[in-house]
């Protein structure tokens, strides 16, 4: 879970069998911002086991700009013992999408690791103060939803094999 301080932080806090409640003695520091690229703002952080490792998603930066990114982090345990294997993001704005973000990880059918993220079409890019982008070309910006599938190498560090 995300603290919205300057810098924010993301945590983990161990919750009850039935999952309605948090024991606050338990609450962890995962990830902060230590990169440029991360700006000012971390968010939507999300987990997953694959491979005997612990991955922890996340985006940063501004959302509605072409710098929002989805960056990871790998884990020793739930917990902590976390480090960022990169200097860069793992996905940033490219050819066809722009500010990928808001990344959940999964496992699909076939054991492979999946990331569904959102992201804006290149060129249309924020949410629009009037009705005008609707006569252009790129038409209005939405972010919309995409899955991409994942590789992982030797050491545990990720790569996008596939974007979809």
């Amino acid at each position: 879970w995300k603290v919205d301080h300057q810098p924010p932080y993301l945590y983990t806090t161990r919750m009850n069998a039935t999952g309605t409640a948090v024991y606050p003695s338990t609450r962890r520091l995962l990830a902060r911002i230590t990169q440029p690229w991360e700006g000012n703002i971390m968010e939507n952080p999300a987990m997953i086991t694959y491979g005997g490792r612990y991955y922890l998603f996340y985006s940063a930066n501004s959302y509605s700009t072409t710098r929002y990114a989805v960056g990871y982090l790998i884990c020793k345990t739930w917990y902590g013992g976390c480090t960022k294997p990169r200097k860069t993001p793992l996905m940033a704005t490219g050819k066809y999408l722009a500010g990928p973000g808001g990344p959940m990880p999964f496992t699909d059918t076939h054991g492979r690791l999946r990331l569904a993220y959102h992201a804006w079409r290149v060129g249309a890019v924020g949410y629009p103060s009037t009705a005008a982008c609707r006569d252009t070309a790129l038409g209005c910006g939405q972010r919309r939803l995409y899955v991409a599938t994942l590789g992982v190498n030797p050491k545990g560090t990720l790569k996008v094999v596939k974007w979809n």
